[in-house]
């Protein structure tokens, strides 16, 4: 199942948003964000994230995400954006937010377990999909 497939199939509404809405102040108005295999991000738009995180946002990651900049240049070592390194299990507080990884992969989620499991740790929350906007 594609990312958007289990958040429909599971329930959840959802919205597609693109890499230009990844500012803090356009972040500012949603509760929940969903970056399924987002493997390509800039850095400025994972430090967006993770400052629109600390202010309490909720994000869920599936998959790898931030793991190369916008020109599929890997990070190096101990350089990648905060993002990447949250690690899959339990949510993780992050000041005033929360994050948590769902997974390495979704071809496995159940589209019931994974909207069970996302309103579980976020509440009950609008989620939104990104994806990286065609270049």
């Amino acid at each position: 199942f594609a990312p958007s497939e289990l958040l429909g199939a599971g329930g959840l509404p959802y919205e597609v948003l693109v890499e230009e809405d990844l500012a803090t102040e356009q972040l500012a108005r949603y509760e929940g964000l969903v970056l399924p295999h987002v493997r390509l991000l800039a850095r400025e738009h994972a430090d967006a994230i993770m400052r629109w995180v600390r202010g309490g946002g909720k994000l869920v990651i599936i998959g790898d995400a931030a793991v190369c900049d916008e020109l599929n240049r890997p990070y190096a070592v101990g350089d990648a954006p905060k993002l990447a390194a949250i690690e899959p299990g339990e949510p993780q507080r992050v000041d005033e937010g929360l994050a948590w990884r769902a997974g390495r992969r979704s071809d496995h989620l159940p589209p019931d377990d994974l909207a069970a499991r996302i309103l579980e740790h976020c509440g009950p929350l609008e989620c939104h999909v990104i994806t990286p906007a065609p270049r």
